[in-house]
């Protein structure tokens, strides 16, 4: 009865096919060394060949064979010490070493063992011997081989899985249109900043802006004119704001900034700073319609009465309320941090 086997998996591709093994023969004898650079030849096979261990130990360096053949006993530089210096040699350190010895006495074996090497091959040698060895060494290194490819694949796809993971954290934490940092991105920026306030005893403010009249421009100029505001007042609330401040888009044609290390005066000063900014903005709504859009806004700073972010915000967003119930394009602060007035000109 014949028995098929089952085919193991995929043919190798032609960008899978291993690297050319390179071999270093080292032997003092030319004859030795001749003999052995035929015997070793192949189209998969690269061969080097020294006559001496110092012209080897420069060849390993340079070229990092995959398997080196030595002989022990060399002039300059013998087998074992350049075994050794190998072994040492951070480049060189997973190179196959096999030891051709004229003495199969124990203690040599062990100090060729010792001193590094892989396997061992008494002189004088044949051909069927030495090619088995070698090929055992070879299948060992295509092993290695594959090993160190299979986990550069694997680093690969970790760095590539890290970057999209990284893209998707991005996206989730990011508003689309405008590029700023989402609700989601804010609040969480809030949290970590109440409790570094609450640690290091610092303020916290946090400033609500609103579009007035908004759906007006997307009624009057379409839905594509007013994305084009709000692209252009998130950037020039970004632009205007300082470095320590987070600029988000809170949703709609609202922005929340949340202003670290500041007081009722010094976010009501940025406010007023962000209110001038957008409404000496010349915006071009469509050809030949060129027109102003001014900003209400609201202000909120963090006091022990608060028990969460969600109270600050609501304080915030009572003040916005305020600011457009008394005309719009203004700043309110309950209470102001100077005198009671809303809507001051520069």
């Amino acid at each position: 009865m014949n028995y098929r086997i089952a085919d193991a998996g995929p043919t190798e591709t032609k960008e899978e096919k291993l690297d050319k093994l390179t071999i270093l023969a080292v032997d003092d004898d030319p004859l030795t060394l001749l003999y052995l650079k035929k015997m070793l030849a192949g189209d998969s096979r690269q061969i080097l060949t020294a006559s001496n261990g110092k012209k080897a130990l420069e060849l390993a360096f340079d070229h990092r064979p995959h398997l080196l053949i030595t002989d022990w006993r060399m002039p300059k530089l013998n087998g074992i010490d350049l075994c050794r210096i190998l072994r040492k040699t951070r480049k060189t350190q997973h190179v196959y070493i096999i030891m051709l010895t004229g003495c199969e006495a124990d203690d040599e074996l062990v100090e060729a063992f010792n001193a590094g090497a892989d396997d061992y091959i008494v002189k004088p040698f044949t051909p069927k011997v030495l090619q088995a060895r070698i090929s055992s060494g070879e299948r060992l290194i295509r092993y290695q081989q594959t090993i160190r490819r299979d986990r550069d694949i694997i680093e690969q796809y970790a760095t590539e899985l890290a970057a999209a993971n990284r893209k998707l954290q991005n996206m989730a934490m990011t508003d689309f249109l405008t590029g700023l940092p989402n609700r989601r991105n804010a609040l969480i920026r809030l949290k970590n900043l109440i409790a570094e306030m609450d640690r290091y005893e610092e303020s916290l403010s946090c400033i609500m802006a609103d579009i007035d009249h908004f759906k007006k421009i997307n009624d009057t100029y379409g839905h594509d004119c007013g994305d084009m505001v709000l692209k252009k007042v998130a950037s020039i609330l970004e632009e205007k704001a300082r470095s320590y401040d987070m600029v988000s888009r809170w949703g709609g044609e609202e922005f929340l900034i949340v202003c670290a290390r500041s007081n009722r005066l010094e976010s009501f000063q940025l406010a007023h700073r962000l209110r001038l900014a957008v409404e000496k903005h010349e915006f071009k709504f469509t050809e030949g319609h060129r027109g102003h859009v001014t900003i209400s806004i609201g202000i909120a700073t963090w006091s022990p009465d608060f028990v969460n972010e969600d109270e600050l915000i609501k304080e915030a967003d009572n003040c916005l309320y305020l600011a457009k119930k008394h005309g719009r394009n203004r700043v309110i602060a309950i209470p102001p941090p100077a005198t009671d007035f809303l809507r001051p000109r520069p």
